[in-house]
């Protein structure tokens, strides 16, 4: 369980202006028109022009809470490492909209992991707290301003511990799923793709996803910083490949595998390059087959 905390390995961008609805709705694969005043909070992905993911990110909504006006304004909640280029992208994409693009520091955003966590803190001026609109009933977002009383309240680092957290469900995030296929990381069952926008029926049909991100705990025992092998393939007891690790921290990390090879509520045994052995099981929250 975890308690409220600041994501400090996240970062915001502003982007404010008359016309930033429709510009942002033309590059994501979410429908921003879902972003409302009972939900302030969605995820979705900015794709490269091959459809693979260029960024992930959830998208705040913020008109009316940054000024007392009705300016069309959103939070974009990103991974750190791809500030630089989101913000540059963005501002190619824009032309000569008359849309402002400028880092959001006046907020930080939280995470805790129950509700019960959230009535705790409820109190306290905190602004848009809400369900990760990932998977029901994995954690709480919020943002709260950065100066003030309750920034010291959410000072534990609790980064390792948000990881293993993301881990154990199965959700990738950030660099982990950059140049990624936005299907193969669960992106449709993350709730962040519409499938009735154009942008994302141009690009994709309803086939079969054969690979998808999965789960993964390492089975031997040493020390809790395990280096990934440079060779990223898994293979099963015959020496199949049946997929590659993508990232891991601890004895826990997510690993790309082929669906069909990895039942329903059964821990599946594979082996990395160096023969060191995994448990890899689909994460209880996908829709029963």
């Amino acid at each position: 369980m975890l308690p409220p905390f600041k994501l400090n390995f996240r970062r915001l961008l502003l982007v404010k202006g008359h016309g930033s609805k429709q510009f942002l709705q033309g590059l994501i694969t979410k429908d921003i028109e879902l972003l409302n005043e009972n939900n302030k909070l969605i995820y979705t992905f900015l794709l490269n022009v091959k459809g693979r993911i260029f960024v992930d990110m959830f998208i705040w909504r913020l008109t009316n809470i940054l000024e007392n006006n009705d300016v069309e304004s959103y939070g974009i909640e990103i991974d750190p490492k791809r500030l630089e280029v989101l913000q540059k992208a963005l501002n190619i994409y824009k032309l000569r909209r008359p849309i402002i693009i400028e880092n959001l520091n006046k907020f930080n955003v939280c995470f805790c992991s129950t509700i019960k966590d959230f009535q705790q803190t409820s109190s306290k001026t905190i602004i848009n707290w809400t369900s990760d609109p990932r998977v029901p009933d994995f954690g709480y977002r919020s943002l709260i301003e950065n100066e003030g009383e309750n920034c010291l309240e959410f000072n534990q680092n609790l980064e390792k511990e948000y990881i293993s957290h993301r881990y154990n469900w199965g959700i990738g995030e950030g660099m982990e799923i950059v140049d990624q296929i936005p299907l193969a990381m669960n992106g449709d069952l993350l709730n962040g793709i519409s499938f009735d926008k154009e942008l994302i029926s141009r690009t994709y049909h309803s086939g079969i996803v054969r690979r998808r991100l999965m789960p993964f705990k390492w089975l031997f025992n040493d020390s809790l910083e395990i280096n990934m092998p440079e060779d990223l393939t898994l293979k099963d007891e015959k020496g199949q490949r049946q997929g590659k690790l993508i990232t891991s921290n601890g004895k826990f990390g997510l690993c790309l595998v082929s669906v069909g090879f990895v039942p329903e509520n059964i821990f599946i045994r594979l082996f990395d390059s160096n023969g060191r052995a995994l448990e890899v099981w689909r994460p209880n929250w996908w829709p029963k087959t």
